[in-house]
């Protein structure tokens, strides 16, 4: 993700899903939406490790944002 994406979502949480797909064997995938998948604005000169809870707001398959 870029700079400008993160502190987009942000700037207006409930408008941004983040989806993560899964490429899988042959043609399957698997997908996941993340809804306010940052909850502070990290160290762009360091390194930041992702959330890293449960409860991130994941939702499989079509996501009502």
């Amino acid at each position: 993700m870029t700079k400008n994406e993160i502190l987009s979502s942000l700037n207006k949480p409930h408008d941004f899903v983040l989806a993560l797909v899964e490429f899988l064997d042959g043609d399957a995938h698997r997908v996941r939406y993340l809804r306010r998948p940052f909850q502070r604005e990290p160290d762009f000169a360091g390194s930041w490790p992702g959330r890293g809870r449960g409860d991130d707001g994941c939702c499989a398959g079509d996501c009502d944002a």
